[in-house]
């Protein structure tokens, strides 16, 4: 018996309708499932980012974002994955994306706050930990860094 794997597309998000969508499947993983302040889960760093957006079968299922932070220095975050997509490699498949945007923008390091109950999968993706863990909205996060290679 073989596993058929399903269809992703990923691109960068450049419609209105994209953004509602992305933010719709983020207000679900983080407001209504982690319980993170709606009040605060968009923010003014949303308008400047490059956004990914993930579907399977025009459904969407995955997102993410790149913010410029320096000349070298790119900032990922607000990852979100379908809680029925999730341990399929849409998240592998977000973070490598936006590393490639962030190399076209000949930036050098990522830098992210990983959620420290998923920190292994960022370590297996070539990130180290950098500091202590902290608490961020009320949940325990590690800052994690990557050099990215061109």
């Amino acid at each position: 018996m073989t596993m058929q794997s399903r269809p992703y597309s990923i691109k960068e998000v450049t419609s209105l309708s994209e953004r509602k969508a992305v933010y719709q499947l983020r207000h679900t993983v983080f407001v209504d499932e982690q319980g993170i302040s709606a009040e605060i889960e968009l923010d003014e760093l949303d308008q400047d980012a490059l956004h990914a957006i993930v579907t399977s079968a025009e459904t969407v299922i995955g997102t993410g974002r790149l913010i410029t932070v320096s000349k070298t220095t790119g900032s990922i975050g607000r990852m979100a994955v379908d809680p029925s997509f999730r341990r399929q490699g849409v998240g592998s498949l977000i973070l490598g994306f936006l590393e490639h945007k962030a190399r076209k923008k000949n930036l050098q390091e990522i830098v992210l706050h990983a959620q420290e109950y998923v920190k292994e999968f960022y370590s297996y993706l070539g990130y180290r930990q950098d500091g202590r863990p902290f608490d961020e909205v009320g949940i325990r996060h590690c800052t994690m860094k990557k050099t990215l290679v061109h």
